[in-house]
This record gives C-alpha cells, sequence and structure tokens, in this order.
C-alpha cells in the first residue's frame, strides 16, 4: 500500500511537471508564432468567410469564462463558398509579408484547406454552398479580431453533434465544458408551442384531409410501423419518443393525436421504406421522391397514407447515440437536439413551415437535460457509447484523399 501511495504521488508530480512545461512551451510558442497570426486575422477579416470552432466559442464569451489562455494560439477554423482561392490570397499576403514558406493543401476532409507558415499550421478553411453560407450568416457578429462569426446556433449545434457521436468521445471533456458554457451565455428560453406542427405532427404537406376513417388507418399504420421498427436496428426520434423523456412533466408539449414516425436507418431509404410500404400492404400507402442530402440534412424520404404523411425516414449519416426503451432504440437527447437543428438549417422548404415549433422543441429538450444532469435514469445519459450510423474512420478518409489526389 505505501508503495502504491509513493507511486500515486510521483504520478501527480509528473502531471504538474507536465503542465508547467506546456505553458511554457506555450508561451514560447505564443512569443514566436503570434505575429504570424495577427497577419492572418489581418486578411481574413477583409474575406467573405465565417469563424467557427473553438476560437469562435472564445471569442463569444466575457474574459472570466474564455476557453483559450491569453498566451495560446487558437485553431481558426472558417467557412467559405471557394476555399481554394480565399487559401491562395492568403498565403500570397503571408508570402508578401515577410513568410515566404507558406502554403497550403487537402485536409483529409474534402472541401477543405489547410494553411501551413514555417511548417505551423494556422488555418483550416472549408467550403459551403452559397445557401449555406447565407443560413450560416444568419445572427453573425465580429469579432475582437475583426473576423465575422458564424451563426451562434450553428455553434450550439456542432456542439451537440460531436456528443451524439461516441467516436468522438476523446474530445468530450472539452465539448461538454464548452456546451455549458455556451448555455450560461446563451441560455435556451421556455416557449410554448404552436399548433399546427407539420415536420411533428402527421399533417398533409399535399391536401387536407379530415376524414375519421382515414385517421382510423393512420393510428393502425403507424402501430405497425413501430413493430416493424422493434424488428430493426433502426433509431426513432419522433414526437411520441420526445414524450418519453418529459414523461409526467411534460405540460410545456401539447398533446398530439398522430405524431410522425422519424426514422435513422444505415440503408438505402428508398429500399427500407419501400419495404415498409410492401410488407404492410395498405393500398393506399405511397412514397414521395428521395429529398438528397444538403449541407446539413442527410438523404431522406417521407411515407404517406394518401395524402396524409406518416414517417419519414433519413440516412444515418453519422454513428449517434441512442438508448434501448420499450423494444425500441431511441435516440438520445443529444441525437434528437442534433436531428432537429439539422432540420432548421435545411435549406428545404418543408422543414421551414416549423422552424418556430422545432426552435422551442430543441429549447425545451436542452432545459431538460440540464435539469437531469447526473441523473440515475438512463434516459439521462449524459455520455452514451452505443451508437448507430455510418461512421468514416482515419483510414477511409486518408484513402479518399488519395482518390482525390489520383483524379
Amino acid at each position: 500500500m505505501a508503495a502504491d501511495k509513493i507511486i500515486k504521488l510521483q504520478l501527480h508530480k509528473i502531471d504538474k511537471i507536465a503542465e508547467q512545461k506546456q505553458n511554457e512551451i506555450d508561451k514560447e510558442q505564443y512569443r514566436k508564432y503570434s505575429p504570424i497570426f495577427d497577419i492572418v486575422y489581418k486578411i481574413l477579416k477583409t474575406q467573405p468567410v465565417l469563424l467557427y470552432g473553438g476560437m469562435a466559442i472564445n471569442e463569444m464569451l466575457p474574459k472570466k469564462l474564455k476557453i483559450y489562455k491569453e498566451n495560446v494560439l487558437p485553431d481558426i477554423d472558417v467557412f467559405c463558398i471557394h476555399p481554394e482561392k480565399i487559401a491562395k490570397r492568403i498565403v500570397g499576403f503571408l508570402q508578401k509579408n515577410g513568410h515566404p514558406i507558406s502554403s497550403y493543401g487537402d485536409a483529409l476532409h474534402e472541401g477543405t484547406y489547410k494553411i501551413y507558415v514555417d511548417g505551423l499550421q494556422v488555418i483550416d478553411i472549408t467550403s459551403v454552398s452559397p445557401a449555406t453560407f447565407k443560413s450560416l450568416s444568419h445572427k453573425s457578429m465580429r469579432t475582437s479580431t475583426g473576423i465575422k462569426i458564424v451563426n451562434p446556433q450553428f455553434i450550439r449545434m456542432s456542439l451537440h453533434m460531436m456528443l451524439s457521436q461516441p467516436n468522438d468521445a476523446h474530445r468530450w471533456h472539452k465539448v461538454f465544458e464548452r456546451l455549458i458554457l455556451f448555455y450560461k451565455i446563451n441560455p435556451p428560453h421556455k416557449c410554448t408551442f404552436k399548433q399546427p406542427t407539420s415536420t411533428i405532427k402527421n399533417l398533409n404537406t399535399r391536401t387536407t384531409n379530415t376524414n375519421t376513417n382515414t385517421r382510423t388507418t393512420n393510428r393502425v399504420i403507424s402501430d405497425e410501423i413501430y413493430e416493424y421498427i422493434k424488428q430493426t436496428d433502426f433509431i426513432v426520434f419522433g414526437y411520441n419518443e420526445i414524450k418519453t423523456f418529459f414523461g409526467s412533466d411534460n405540460n410545456n408539449i401539447p398533446n398530439i393525436k398522430q405524431p410522425l414516425i422519424q426514422l435513422l436507418v444505415k440503408e438505402d431509404v428508398f429500399e427500407i421504406a419501400t419495404d415498409i410500404v410492401e410488407k404492410l400492404g395498405h393500398p393506399k400507402l405511397n412514397l414521395s421522391k428521395v429529398f438528397e442530402a444538403d449541407d446539413f440534412i442527410s438523404r431522406h424520404i417521407f411515407i404517406y397514407n394518401g395524402t396524409e404523411k406518416i414517417a419519414t425516414l433519413y440516412t444515418a449519416s453519422a454513428c449517434v447515440s441512442f438508448i434501448d426503451h420499450d423494444g425500441l432504440r431511441i435516440a438520445s437527447i443529444h441525437t434528437i437536439i442534433r436531428m432537429y437543428m439539422l432540420m432548421l438549417f435545411s435549406s428545404y422548404t418543408h422543414f421551414k413551415k416549423d422552424q418556430d415549433n422545432i426552435e422551442c422543441l430543441v429549447n425545451l429538450l436542452a432545459i431538460l437535460q440540464y435539469k437531469n444532469i447526473g441523473s440515475k435514469n438512463k434516459l439521462f445519459r449524459e455520455f452514451i457509447m452505443e451508437c448507430y450510423g455510418i461512421h468514416k474512420g482515419l483510414i477511409t478518409l486518408k484513402r479518399e484523399r488519395l482518390i482525390r489526389y489520383a483524379k
């Protein structure tokens, strides 16, 4: 036991030495390279870019809550419409300002470029569509460096996204801290749903149908779809599942008689939707066209009973967390918030009709989650290791980059 105690003390001493040494390295790096960052800030504030990531969060926070120490060089991540064009401008500007060994190159992720100065990586520039750039520019603000920050709600969404992905567990410590800080300065507000809610409720987006027999059939069909889902590994995240989290504490959310079923599937959404329609065998069941992925929401398709929307199937384009509950795989709160916020940013008009309700729902879920931090109820587990969906590993990303080079 005495030996164990000595070893523990030695390990603690090592940690303290490592921390002290890292602080010394950070100070030296800052002294040596901060002039380069000042040059980058000078050119960036003149360019059509939007700052996101750690530096953006840091710029939003008051001094006492800053995540970066004063002598730490931040990670600079920006979105723009023409990344290679902007990268060339920045490299040219750096070369003209005394840094001839400046260059840019492809990152692992397609559409992202990295800029290097004297061997130091200083910035990541990522491509987005003009429509997405416009959406991300909404409610943007300028930082102390003069660079515009992305829409703060995108930052909020990205934090929930990382916490919904167990493959990012190595980053959860800092991400969770940042989420708490974000909500300290941007607390989610209580709100009231507005009826109707076409993204959440089974409401017709083609024509209005109030036939009682059809509504009875809709309930039967929904029950049958749930029985189908129980035989699969799909994740559900519709209004029924959201009500499960609220339990008896659901005074703020309305009782919707026929909520829309929302599904995440790894397989082709058209094939799964077709299989559901064929297996259920109801004559009025039909499918919408397949809506291809935009910069936010994944590929998806609607199932209709006649003219009334019954279910939406989305491609599970990331490996996201879920909870086993009553024979179903229910999306975790982080995953649900992720999906509904992706709808908020999506360019598809069928999500636009319900933006107020979706935003309200996200706020209520965030309040509920914060209220239940540390709860022993499995529904409110903050960090879940089980996940479902498609995940590209490091080797796959490297292979894809090599293929891009070969083209």
